[in-house]
């Protein structure tokens, strides 16, 4: 199978650990203030960023896509980060099912099986892991040269398996 041309394609981006902290009120589009975002573990998100051109945006959920998207019956916003094969983060919503990247003492371990941010989280935590975190240029080349490599390369053939976790 060869990646599909569309940018936005599950198999084109991975879960990592940042998100909004609960309860911060309004976010301005495009706008990054760090005292916002969060690690999954709750510490504390750095100056780092590589976010796309205009991210975050924070884009609500239309009420046709609440369940799908958000995960209950209340419209929710793009709180949680997914990183793409460029190294570019976007924010986008809880409930999209992607591959995801955990890690353990500095090295990222990606996974093909395609889960939500929670899901994904969860099984971070039960293998023992951390959801990733990306704090540096180098951190971030070490996750794309990750994500590459097991998800496949941007527009060639992918050389993952959904049931396999790779140590790198």
């Amino acid at each position: 199978n060869k990646q599909p041309q569309d940018r936005w394609a599950p198999s084109k981006w991975a879960w990592v650990g940042l998100r909004v902290k609960s309860k911060m009120g309004r976010l301005m589009s495009g706008l990054y203030y760090p005292v916002q975002w969060e690690y999954a573990d709750g510490t504390q998100a750095g100056e780092y960023q590589s976010w796309m051109p205009r991210q975050p945006d924070h884009l609500r959920s239309g009420h046709s896509d609440i369940e799908k998207l958000c995960g209950g019956n209340t419209p929710c916003h793009e709180t949680f980060v997914r990183v793409n094969h460029g190294g570019l983060w976007d924010d986008t919503f809880v409930n999209k099912a992607l591959p995801y990247v955990c890690q353990y003492q500095g090295k990222y371990m990606v996974s093909g099986e395609r889960k939500s941010w929670d899901e994904a989280n969860i099984s971070c935590k039960n293998a023992g892991l951390e959801f990733a975190k990306i704090r540096s240029d180098d951190e971030l080349m070490d996750l794309v040269g990750a994500i590459e490599y097991f998800l496949g390369p941007r527009s060639e053939e992918r050389r993952w398996d959904d049931d396999n976790w790779v140590w790198i």
